[in-house]
């Protein structure tokens, strides 16, 4: 899998010097079938496994939080560039008790997961609210599926 063993390692390179002041290195693996790039936030604790598999996968300890990144997504570079620099959020939006969906919210107010049509409609009724926690060491976060 040539392919996904450039992108991985082009995003590396590209983005480790960048972040150096916020963030240690885990580790860095490249195979056959794919990659896996682990970082730990220094000042959150907060430790980001990235994996490329023709899209990118993001996982976040502690949450076990991960969210698919299709190739291309600018905002990709836009949550590493502000990864430990401002806090990576776990939003849950609730109509009364029932849970409608989740999404992460980071740097100057992005998001991953997109919200749809009927997000926009269920936004609207007013027992909506959403529940927002911050991803950082020592966090207990509701689980999310």
């Amino acid at each position: 899998m040539v392919a996904a063993q450039s992108r991985l390692g082009a995003l590396r390179q590209n983005l480790l010097p960048a972040m150096a002041n916020s963030v240690r290195e885990i580790g860095f693996r490249e195979s056959s079938s794919g990659g896996t790039w682990t970082l730990e936030g220094t000042k959150s604790g907060v430790f980001c496994e990235i994996e490329y598999i023709g899209f990118w996968l993001v996982s976040l300890t502690p949450g076990d939080v991960t969210v698919e990144v299709l190739e291309g997504d600018p905002k990709l570079r836009d949550f590493f560039e502000s990864f430990d620099v401002r806090p990576v959020l776990l939003v849950i939006s609730r109509i009364g008790r029932h849970e409608t969906g989740w999404w992460l919210r980071f740097g100057r107010g992005q998001e991953f997961g997109e919200r749809t049509d009927i997000d926009r409609f269920i936004e609207k009724r007013s027992t909506y609210h959403e529940d927002v926690y911050e991803i950082r060491a020592g966090a207990t976060l509701p689980s999310v599926e």
